[in-house]
């Protein structure tokens, strides 16, 4: 290895490393203030950006020719750049909307730098690498960074910080009370929801594969150490939606390659996506009008009136019914916090008024992406998960590294099932924003470097 390449292993090491260290510098001030500010984790990224663009092309010129001179789409496919730096524009727009409403300036600041810097890095980072091995590396940042986001909940939550419990009401654990353990759900200190955390603790879990390395035992258990913490700390938070979708996704990552048609059921559920709410929505009312599953009802104050699905159904019945009472907003939203923002959301408030919360969220990304941009954000989304999706799957054909490519599908999956019911790769949840850009850059950059042109 001759001293540029190097030089070149050494600037993706450093860049993995900060790429890494993003989610958590997101939310570290969290312990301050349940609303604090993401500067740390921005500080990173204009600190990745810095090194990128103008410290090491300034003292290296194999750096100035791959960021500067070289074509960017003979390194990043343009057939997943350009939805995805569409469709966070779009998000960046939205954000823009809700200055006044519900963000200050300094919200939308830091939300649209998160975006803006976050792709760029990403982009920059990718660039620079020169082969399989330097691309993986990079990719791995993503999982370790949702881990030690992780391993910062609870190391928090033992020295005693905690999120306040909404109205004062301790939830029970359903998942522990299964193994007959009574206990509260974990009020972990650096969240926005339990709910949200338990898609962090999940995606944790099944992203923690791509670390797995047969070559080397250190990788292995580290693999398995991130899988198992993110476990328990999922377990703890006791999202029983998230955990569901990462055992669909582990079955379907096991049961893929002895029946090759599955590998097509991603990118089903892509196309499907924008109509799964209401068939959801019709399922529970046939659940709750039956008494079945009544096993499932979460206890607490509202969890026998809301029944399966703790709601979700009046949500979900009460979007239908707004969006075919069509009116011209609809093509492009109204902005971020939409259904707060077109009021929509006090036809369903009851739910979250008597657990003394603001009803922002309808429990699904798609919908979400509707009320906030309109038929034009969900077009471009659904563009853009087509784009990844398909290129991942086309990817996970390859023979070398076709189970670290099985792992990155199968993780697209579970973010899928994710956006199914409940708000996740939005602006809502800038762990899982971030991962998913890193992802799907990476996806870009290994598909420019395999497939040929036209594949």
């Amino acid at each position: 290895m001759n001293a540029t390449s190097t030089r070149i292993r050494l600037s993706v090491a450093v860049d993995a490393a900060l790429l890494a260290m993003v989610p958590l510098g997101l939310n570290i001030l969290r312990l301050l203030d349940p609303n604090g500010s993401k500067i740390f984790g921005i500080a990173l990224l204009l600190l990745l950006l810095f090194k990128n663009l103008l410290l090491m092309p300034g003292v290296s010129g194999a750096h100035q020719k791959r960021i500067y001179s070289e074509s960017i789409s003979r390194r990043l496919d343009p057939r997943i750049m350009l939805p995805l730096v569409l469709m966070l524009i779009l998000i960046s727009i939205a954000v823009w909307r809700a200055l006044g409403f519900f963000y200050t300036f300094s919200n939308v600041f830091s939300n649209v730098a998160l975006l803006v810097f976050g792709l760029i890095g990403a982009a920059t980072a990718y660039l620079n690498a020169d082969n399989d091995e330097e691309r993986w590396l990079l990719l791995k940042a993503a999982p370790i960074g949702i881990f030690l986001l992780v391993v910062a909940n609870i190391v928090g939550f033992a020295v005693g910080f905690r999120s306040a419990p909404v109205l004062g009401e301790e939830r029970l654990n359903q998942t522990l009370s299964l193994v007959g353990v009574t206990a509260g759900r974990v009020l972990f200190p650096l969240t926005v929801g339990t709910n949200a955390f338990g898609s962090v603790c999940a995606l944790g879990v099944i992203s923690s594969f791509l670390l797995w390395d047969r070559r080397s035992v250190a990788a292995c258990l580290f693999a398995v150490l991130t899988a198992g913490v993110c476990f328990l700390a999922l377990v703890a938070v006791d999202s029983r939606a998230a955990m569901a979708a990462i055992v669909a996704a582990g079955f379907w990552l096991f049961l893929v390659r002895r029946v090759s048609v599955l590998r097509y059921l991603p990118l089903g559920l892509v196309v499907i996506g924008p109509f799964v709410p209401f068939l959801l929505a019709a399922l529970f009312r046939a659940i709750n009008d039956n008494g079945l599953l009544s096993g499932l009802v979460r206890a607490g104050s509202q969890g026998a009136k809301l029944g399966v699905g703790t709601g979700r159904q009046f949500i979900w019945t009460a979007a239908q019914q707004q969006i075919a009472n069509a009116e011209p907003l609809h093509l492009i939203g109204f902005g971020a916090y939409g259904p707060a923002q077109s009021k929509f959301s006090a036809s369903y408030a009851w739910i979250f008024n008597e657990l003394g919360q603001t009803a922002t969220s309808v429990h699904n990304t798609m919908l979400q992406n509707f009320f906030d941009m309109g038929y034009v954000g969900v077009a471009v989304w659904v563009w853009c998960l087509f784009a990844v999706v398909s290129r991942a799957l086309k990817l996970s054909k390859l023979s070398r590294d076709r189970g670290f490519l099985s792992v990155v599908v199968a993780t697209l999956g579970f973010l899928l099932l994710q956006m199914q019911t409940e708000v996740v790769v939005t602006i809502y949840g800038a762990e899982i924003i971030f991962f998913f850009v890193v992802l799907a850059v990476s996806i870009s950059a290994f598909a420019s470097a395999k497939l040929r042109p036209g594949e």
